[in-house]
């Protein structure tokens, strides 16, 4: 005899199947509301490219070379080494860069520019003068300036590489080009203005049927979002069923064939539009995480809306299909393009927020380096004077931070056999 509890259970598991029949079956057509929860989160997808859009961060300007302490530094150096990077002008012209060496490697190559011009900069006519007195270094005697400069370098050097880390880093994209990228995947009207979309543009051609739009999945309909929305909400003409919105009459399928500015128009209606917009990498990230977890697999083809056999809008299932964007059932997110499109403006956003990081952290270290500068500057005097008998004839090189080399700097041909230390 079977136990209670053994009996209880089986009698559960065949009502939970046949419940679940029941359901399969009433959901075999377009019924009412059956893509209400699709709906939403196309249409929260479609409302980032409405209106007015305001991109989230702004972008944080990369920070300007920092030639305050570069020419500083040149006017501290050793003047032997400065020779090396500019040629006297003639008469009272100013001084040039002189001609970069070949076969330059190390800070030698890296630098070469940067050098050159603070050395113009700093050799100009009256400059050098002028520079130490604005930084409080006129009163300051030559062993309190050697010594200076030494702190100085390390600090040019510090300003190069902070420097060089955001001066080199690829640029973020445009305003113009996210919301052009957004647009193109959502409605493929990449206009960047606040005007109304053109919804004739949802699919790749205009004048389709339902069945060569949602039922064949191919790229034509695999175009925009929007595209989606006319399958999932835009009813076969003569039809009256509602799969998006239970309580709204939904338009029909123009005869001539969709997108149609007219159906669009109606369409609209359905799914309230903004004037103006912000959009972020996590809203971005929201709308197409939302969107995926919509989408189901049927052997090869991913679908969205009523996963039926047949797409038609009314008598099987309101839906649209993507060939070959699902392997085994699993659904090949980055195969349906304009979900990749979307995820390329999450991405370019992302990277926005990383570069703005990175440029303030440099504008912030510049801004201190600025403050150690101007502080060593103004100790400068107040450090103790060394006789002039024992204060050697020059105790660095480039950036007065390593004792000078037995090398001529100016008579040099090889490069390598007088590196500076920075600069």
């Amino acid at each position: 005899m079977m136990m209670p509890f053994i009996l209880i259970r089986k009698i559960a598991t065949i009502a939970a199947a046949s419940l679940c029949t029941i359901i399969l079956q009433a959901n075999a057509a377009a019924t009412n509301g059956v893509n209400a929860a699709t709906f939403h989160a196309l249409c929260a997808a479609l409302q980032l490219g409405d209106g007015a859009i305001t991109i989230d961060p702004p972008i944080v300007s990369k920070p300007k070379p920092p030639t305050e302490i570069y020419t500083l530094n040149m006017t501290l150096a050793d003047e032997s080494w400065q020779k090396t990077l500019y040629k006297t002008g003639k008469d009272s012209e100013p001084p040039t860069a002189a001609q970069q060496p070949q076969n330059l490697h190390g800070d030698w190559k890296e630098k070469w520019s940067t050098w050159t011009t603070a050395a113009i900069a700093a050799n100009t006519k009256g400059m050098a003068d002028k520079i130490k007195k604005e930084h409080r270094l006129d009163a300051a005697d030559a062993s309190q300036l050697q010594e200076t400069s030494v702190e100085i370098s390390q600090i040019a050097d510090a300003s190069f590489d902070v420097y060089s880390a955001v001066a080199n880093s690829e640029e973020t994209k445009s305003d113009e080009d996210i919301i052009k990228e957004l647009r193109d995947a959502l409605t493929g009207d990449t206009q960047t203005g606040a005007v109304d979309t053109d919804g004739t543009k949802a699919f790749t051609t205009t004048g389709q049927n339902y069945a060569q739009a949602c039922e064949t999945g191919t790229t034509t309909a695999a175009k925009t979002a929007l595209g989606a929305l006319f399958c999932l909400c835009v009813v076969p003409n003569s039809q009256s069923n509602k799969p998006c919105i239970a309580e709204y009459t939904h338009p029909t399928w123009n005869v001539a064939g969709e997108p149609n500015s007219g159906t669009y128009a109606s369409l609209r209606k359905m799914r309230q539009q903004r004037h103006a917009n912000t959009i972020s990498a996590h809203k971005v990230t929201a709308a197409v995480e939302a969107i995926e977890n919509k989408l189901t697999g049927a052997s090869s083809t991913a679908m969205l809306g009523e996963p039926v056999a047949t797409c038609d809008g009314s008598n099987n299932g309101a839906c649209i299909k993507y060939q070959n964007a699902a392997a085994g059932d699993v659904v090949e997110f980055n195969k349906i393009p304009w979900l990749e499109k979307m995820k390329t403006v999450a991405q370019w956003l992302k990277q926005r927020e990383q570069q703005n990081a990175a440029n303030k952290l440099a504008t912030d270290e510049f801004d201190r380096l600025k403050r150690l500068v101007s502080k060593i500057a103004t100790h400068a005097t107040r450090r103790p004077k060394t006789p002039q008998a024992h204060v050697p004839t020059s105790t660095t090189n480039t950036a007065n931070s390593k004792p000078q080399q037995e090398t001529d700097c100016t008579k040099i041909t090889n490069p390598d056999e007088c590196k500076p230390d920075a600069g």
